[in-house]
């Protein structure tokens, strides 16, 4: 037996390693896609709270303009609650996303405990073979 034991599912355990970091990358993504709409939804809010504020000194003027103005408002809303909707979608995928990361990590460390197991078994029998070895040898050394 040589010094080195392979492990006979090394290829599966890599293919595991890369679908974890694949994953990872794959929720850092989501993540990012969530930040950033969280943003633009504050960046709406801050728009919207200015603009209130504006409307509120204009309401004694012309009727056109107010109206104007309204539907600007009310286009402001509508945009929020869409960033919302996209919000509460991303916050789902990232989740979905996670979860794949934990269960792709899962069995990357199954596998992973396996082979610490095989290569313990492997050092074991290794052991008892130079046991068996030397014990032979000092057998003989008797019997001469």
């Amino acid at each position: 037996m040589n010094g080195r034991h392979t492990f006979r599912l090394q290829r599966v355990l890599d293919v595991r390693r890369i679908i974890e970091k694949e994953k990872q990358k794959i929720l850092s993504h989501a993540m990012t896609g969530l930040m950033q709409r969280q943003q633009e939804l504050a960046l709406l809010f801050d728009r919207k709270n200015h603009f209130t504020e504006k409307m509120d000194g204009v309401r004694k003027g012309v009727a056109n303009t107010f109206s104007a103005r309204h539907s600007y408002l009310v286009t402001l809303t509508d945009q929020i609650d869409e960033k919302r909707r996209e919000i509460v979608q991303m916050e789902n995928e990232v989740e979905t996303k996670r979860q794949g990361l934990l269960k792709a990590t899962q069995e990357k460390k199954a596998l992973e405990k396996l082979k610490e197991k095989n290569e313990l078994a492997s050092l074991a029998i290794q052991a008892s073979l130079e046991q068996q070895f030397l014990d032979e040898i000092a057998m003989r050394k008797e019997t001469y």
